[in-house]
């Protein structure tokens, strides 16, 4: 462990990178498909919201990026006004492709950016304050999503002898046949998280049987498919129904029990 007086900024960005956001995404990702196994619509959506916003900010801190602050929009002069990132997975996906494009994560399948956009619109609905939807595709593309962000999800910043092992080490993350069989392989590098701890558990751990569960992308086999109760739902909240909002009395007063968007 490094003493107050020799840690260093990289140190402590590497350090949050994975405790505080790859660690808990781990956790997030499980939980979404937990909500998903259980018809829970809104909070599998808002937990899925949840992991890939910590991976992304995961990725930028471990490449010295502000999880923050879009630097291209950063204005040092007036600190309270600079809009932050917030739960915005789109905005973060683009920033990462555009800052750190040695990644390559704008070879990602192109369904990717529109599900990051989705789960923007509709991952954010804790208290049913937008009309929602899922289609039944939604898991699946979680799952692939996650192995995607996941595996440049980690420190790739090592210089053993002088020599910049980073694009040796990117490659080896991004190799293309690792999709042939996505469940067997392990991210390259240094990555030792929850997920993969879960996986070295018994087969009666609650947190494993969740995440191995019809799961083509985290498993210790290779599944080619999966057979599962698909669902799609849609809601319109209260306030956006027409006998609410068409009423006058009631909207001028409805701000002082809650705030509706």
């Amino acid at each position: 462990m490094q003493s107050r007086s020799t840690a260093t900024l990289t140190t402590a960005l590497l350090t949050l990178a994975t405790d505080v956001f790859r660690e808990q995404a781990d956790k997030d990702y499980i939980v979404a498909r937990t909500c998903y196994r259980m018809d829970l619509r809104d909070q599998f959506l808002w937990a899925s919201l949840q992991a890939c916003e910590k991976y992304l900010k995961a990725i930028l801190l471990f490449n010295g990026k502000s999880a923050r602050y879009d630097p291209e929009k950063y204005d040092p002069n007036k600190p309270q006004k600079n809009k932050e990132f917030g739960h915005n997975v789109s905005w973060l996906f683009d920033v990462v492709i555009r800052d750190i494009p040695d990644l390559l994560l704008d070879r990602c399948p192109s369904w990717l950016p529109q599900f990051l956009k989705y789960l923007t619109n509709f991952g954010d609905n804790r208290y049913v304050t937008k009309a929602t939807f899922t289609t039944g595709d939604e898991l699946r593309n979680l799952d692939e999503a996650v192995w995607i962000l996941r595996r440049v999800c980690q420190n790739f910043n090592w210089t053993p002898a002088k020599e910049n092992l980073r694009p040796k080490l990117i490659a080896a993350a991004m190799r293309t046949h690792a999709r042939n069989n996505p469940a067997l392989y392990r991210a390259f590098g240094a990555i030792d998280g929850f997920l993969e701890r879960k996986l070295k558990q018994s087969k009666n751990d609650p947190a494993r049987e969740a995440l191995v569960w019809n799961n083509m992308f985290f498993a210790n086999r290779q599944r080619r498919r999966v057979t599962y109760k698909h669902f799609s739902s849609s809601e319109n909240p209260p306030h956006i129904r027409e006998w609410f909002y068409n009423n006058p009395k009631i909207m001028a007063k409805i701000a002082f029990y809650i705030k509706l968007p």
